[in-house]
């Protein structure tokens, strides 16, 4: 899925257009072969779709951006009685391109009913295997001491949804204090988090936590299209421009994995006199880590 995203799976058009091959052609049916056509348009793809009841439906003809469909789609659900209870969207694009494959490769045909039924299986294969892994367990291998506190209240409705991120550190005790704030206003949400980070050997990497808690948490809100925006320039411009910044890279690494999960997602400077509100939360906490927010602070 990464590499359909990233258009250098190895399909006719990808090929075509670095020179790899002059045929571009989809096996089945002639058209031309992209992402869409695979995973979309071409006739037997269609039919694949029509195998399954998802809920809220999925209008296939429409789709032509693979990384729109992944994002919307987390929301997705197969209605009885298959038996999945996860998204089985990435299922269907993997028992897709597999068909593809082996039809190309092996001249082995799988009809409709197989390609279908195969994604079926894996996806329950899936759930079978990778149970959810315990929240705790999860924030702990990524050495978080405590869990963000969110508040949230509700402001009239823009068609914006921004995200301010701000870190505040003690050189000391190597402890940060990381806030950020998520301005979901389509649904009129004003969202505030807080975190205290132990062990963090400086500014800029308590102003990367920040990103990347407040990426994680817009994230399990459903949002679409955001803009972040941090007060540290370094991080920014290492963000924008892929930088190997060595102090912050395993960060660096978790903040780019998000990007598959936004249909848009843009970072950007914000000078330090306009961030104030996210500015005061990680000062605050940071005084008081043990202080659970009860009202709008800022």
């Amino acid at each position: 899925m990464w590499s359909a995203i990233q258009k250098v799976i190895p399909i006719g058009e990808n090929l075509q257009r670095r020179g790899v091959t002059q045929e571009a052609k989809c096996i089945r049916c002639g058209e031309l072969e992209s992402e869409a056509h695979i995973f979309f348009k071409c006739d037997f793809a269609k039919k694949v779709w029509q195998q399954f009841n998802l809920s809220p439906t999925v209008d296939i003809a429409s789709q032509t951006r693979l990384k729109a469909v992944l994002v919307t789609s987390r929301t997705n659900c197969c209605l009885p009685p298959l038996g999945v209870t996860t998204n089985i969207l990435p299922w269907i694009f993997w028992s897709l391109w597999t068909a593809r494959n082996t039809l190309i490769f092996e001249k082995k045909t799988y009809t409709v009913e197989d390609t279908a039924i195969r994604g079926i299986k894996l996806a329950r294969e899936w759930i079978q295997a990778e149970p959810a892994p315990h929240a705790s367990s999860v924030r702990a291998r990524r050495g978080i001491t405590n869990r963000p506190r969110l508040e949230t209240t509700h402001r009239s409705s823009t068609d914006i949804t921004s995200c301010k991120t701000d870190a505040a550190w003690d050189k000391k005790t190597n402890t940060a204090g990381i806030s950020w704030i998520i301005e979901d206003l389509p649904r009129s949400i004003d969202l505030r988090g807080v975190m205290v980070q132990q062990n963090v050997s400086s500014p800029l990497v308590a102003e990367a936590l920040a990103v990347r808690e407040a990426l994680q948490t817009a994230s399990s809100l459903s949002v679409t299209h955001l803009r972040m925006y941090s007060d540290n320039q370094t991080l920014i411009r290492a963000i924008n421009e892929k930088l190997f910044e060595k102090e912050i890279y395993g960060i660096l690494n978790d903040i780019e994995a998000f990007f598959s999960l936004f249909v848009d997602l843009v970072f950007f400077y914000l000078p330090r006199a306009e961030n104030g509100h996210a500015d005061a939360l990680a000062k605050y906490i940071l005084r008081n880590p043990n202080h659970v927010m009860d009202r709008p602070m800022g």
